[in-house]
C-alpha cells in the first residue's frame, strides 16, 4: 500500500489542483514530505526535466505543467523559510512592518470594483497600523486587538501637532515646553479615529466579508456617532470625552473576547448591542 502524503504536502498539491495529476506519482516514488519535493530540483527550470517529464504522459497540456511548477515552488518556498528561521537568518515579520505595495494596490482595486468609490485618506490608518489590521484579519483564525484611540493615526493626519504648555517647578523659573497634542482627543477626533480603524478593517477583509464588511462598518460608526453627540440634563450638555473613551474601550474589549476567545466574527460581535451598549 502506497504511503500517504503528509498533511502539509497534501495541502500544497490540493491547492495547486494537482491531486489526480501528481498524488499517485508522489506516492509511488515515496515522495511524501514537503522537503522531498523541494529537493528534487535546484530551480524552476529543472522542474520540466525532473518532474514534468517523469509524470508523462499525464502532463499533456500547459495547465498541467503549470500545476507541477506550482507544487514545487510552494514546497521550495516553505523549505527555504523553515531553513532560514531555524538558522536565525530570518526574523518573524513584525506585526506592523509595512505591507508590500502590491497588496495595498490590489486591495484598492478590489474595493473600487466592489463599492464604486475610493476610501478617503481620513478613513484609512497609517501604513503600520494598516499592516497590523491586515495581518490580523488574514491570520488563521482571524484576530482582533485593541488600538487605543489616542494611538490611532489616519493617513490624512500623520503630522504630530505641537502646542506649548507652561511648566512650573518649585525653585525654578516657569518655562514653556512643546507637547504633542495628537494624544488629546475631542469628540470629533475620537469619532474620526475609530471610523478610520473600522473602515480599514473593512478594506482588508474584502476576501473575508463574513468577518467584517463595509455594511458592518457603516452601521457601527453611525451608531457611535449618535452616542457621541447625545446630550444630557437640563443644560443639554455633552458627556466628557473621557466617558466616551472609556465606553469605547469597554466595547472593543468585548469585541476582543468574542473574536479571540469565542472565535466569532467581528461582525457578529458588533451585532450584539445589548452586551456593550450602556
Amino acid at each position: 500500500m502506497a504511503a500517504e502524503l503528509t498533511p502539509g504536502l497534501a495541502a500544497i498539491v490540493s491547492a495547486a489542483g494537482a491531486d489526480d495529476l501528481m498524488k499517485p506519482w508522489l506516492q509511488k516514488e515515496g515522495l511524501i514530505e514537503v522537503e522531498d519535493v523541494a529537493l528534487l530540483c535546484k530551480n524552476e527550470a529543472e522542474v520540466e526535466k525532473k518532474v514534468v517529464d517523469l509524470i508523462l504522459p499525464a502532463v499533456t497540456c500547459i495547465l498541467n505543467r503549470v500545476k507541477c511548477i506550482k507544487v514545487w515552488t510552494a514546497c521550495r518556498r516553505l523549505l527555504d523559510k523553515e531553513t532560514n528561521v531555524s538558522s536565525g537568518l530570518a526574523k518573524e515579520v513584525e506585526e506592523e512592518s509595512p505591507l508590500d505595495n502590491r497588496i495595498v494596490i490590489d486591495l484598492q482595486h478590489k474595493w473600487q470594483a466592489r463599492h464604486k468609490f475610493p476610501l478617503a485618506s481620513a478613513r484609512l490608518l497609517v501604513s503600520t497600523q494598516y499592516a497590523r489590521r491586515y495581518r490580523e484579519v488574514h491570520s488563521q483564525p482571524p484576530r482582533y486587538t485593541i488600538l487605543l484611540p489616542e494611538a490611532i493615526r489616519t493617513q490624512a493626519c500623520v503630522d504630530k501637532r505641537k502646542v506649548q504648555a507652561m511648566v512650573i517647578e518649585p525653585g525654578k523659573a516657569a518655562y514653556s515646553q512643546g507637547v504633542d497634542s495628537s494624544n488629546f482627543l475631542d469628540y470629533y477626533d475620537l469619532y474620526v479615529r475609530i471610523r478610520a480603524d473600522f473602515s480599514t478593517i473593512a478594506l482588508v477583509s474584502l476576501d473575508n466579508r463574513e468577518f467584517w464588511s463595509l455594511e458592518d462598518c457603516e452601521l457601527l460608526v453611525d451608531r457611535l456617532h449618535g452616542w457621541f453627540y447625545q446630550r444630557f440634563g437640563e443644560h443639554d450638555a455633552l458627556a466628557p470625552v473621557s466617558f466616551y473613551r472609556a465606553a469605547y474601550l469597554s466595547m472593543v474589549r468585548y469585541f476582543v473576547e468574542e473574536v479571540q476567545v469565542q472565535q466569532h466574527t467581528l461582525s457578529y460581535a458588533a451585532q450584539q448591542m445589548s452586551q456593550y451598549q450602556h
